[in-house]
């Protein structure tokens, strides 16, 4: 079964039970259409401007590879992913998985540690492209 959708905006703005946040989480990991569901909700609930660009640093292309461990909620396993894009406050990734928007997440590139938050997932083919924004930067 389904999350409601009128579930779904409470889930987006943390007024639900803890029980209930579980229990969606867990659903949102097994249901692709549920997560797509909640991007959309996710950026419907977003003014207007901020879904236009609001970058002002350049956006780099890559095609790096890297790892990736999710440090909140803390997942001990690392997943091999692609930067396809870097700025200077942010990343764009695609990884194997769905991740969900404020996870925090520790990127591994080569000598330097990145340590930046979700802001969105979208579904990309058989992957997924996230939008990180740096908030820390370890190593030369």
């Amino acid at each position: 079964m389904h999350v409601r959708d009128d579930e779904l905006q409470l889930y987006l703005l943390g007024q639900l039970a803890r029980q209930k946040i579980t229990a969606i989480k867990s659903h949102l990991v097994e249901c692709s259409d549920c997560g797509v569901r909640l991007a959309e909700a996710a950026a419907l609930a977003r003014p207007s401007s901020e879904i236009q660009e609001r970058r002002r640093e350049v956006r780099q292309p890559t095609d790096d590879p890297a790892s990736m461990q999710v440090l909140s909620p803390l997942d001990e396993k690392r997943s091999d992913i692609r930067i396809l894009d870097v700025s200077k406050w942010g990343m764009k990734l695609s990884t194997p998985e769905r991740l969900q928007v404020g996870m925090v997440l520790q990127i591994k590139l080569k000598s330097r540690f990145v340590m930046g938050e979700v802001r969105y997932c979208t579904p990309s083919g058989d992957r997924f492209s996230i939008g990180l924004q740096i908030q820390d930067l370890i190593g030369g």
